[in-house]
């Protein structure tokens, strides 16, 4: 009787690692050792642009990358008060689309050596039977103010899928959880990097 229960569990587990997630984890990095960062001290995060449907979570993504900038110890941030009115006054809050001369502009007003620039480029919920979780994709790029050149880059996809959760009928992380997972792992790229230069 023990050993029929121990197959089946072994036929589940191994259907089920069939159904492991589409969507992979996967981050790529980006980094321009051409640029020197002791010059870089204080920095601006952006309003997040947004390419999906999901109204709030773009501002929040962009809260925690301010909580994670500044618990890492990376930079010096500019306040986002301060930010907003100065992207709004420059006609910047519909569309982040900036020249080189634009972004020294801003970098000037606000005191700062380099720009943050975020988005949130993917969102969904899927769906295997009675089991969901969130995929979400993010993408970070750091520029030089002076030359307006990408500094670091990095983009991330991450999922929710947990075989564990899947198998004990429990819920996957929510999309929040995930954000801040995600953003975590790519700025401990971006801080290792910078002590690397």
């Amino acid at each position: 009787m023990r050993n029929s229960k121990f197959i089946f569990l072994i036929i589940i587990l191994f259907f089920l690692s069939f159904c492991a997630p589409i969507t992979k984890n996967q981050k790529t990095s980006y980094f321009n050792w051409d640029i020197e960062l002791q010059h870089i001290r204080k920095i601006a995060i952006l309003p997040f642009e947004n390419y999906t449907k999901n109204e709030g979570l773009a501002s929040t993504i962009r809260e925690m990358v301010l909580a994670e900038v500044l618990a890492q110890n990376i930079f010096e941030v500019v306040d986002f008060s301060i930010t907003d009115l100065v992207v709004f006054e420059e006609g910047l809050e519909k569309s982040l689309k900036m020249d080189k001369g634009t972004i020294k502009r801003i970098g000037d007003r606000l005191g700062v050596q380099a720009l943050l620039i975020g988005s949130l480029t993917h969102l969904e919920e899927i769906r295997e039977g009675s089991y969901s979780y969130p995929v979400i994709g993010i993408s970070l790029r750091l520029i030089d103010v002076k030359s307006g050149a990408i500094i670091w880059e990095c983009k991330g996809v991450k999922n929710g899928y947990s075989l564990a959760a899947r198998l004990l009928g429990l819920k996957s992380k929510s999309t929040v959880e995930l954000a801040f997972e995600l953003v975590k792992d790519m700025l401990k790229t971006g801080s290792y990097d910078k002590e690397m230069a």
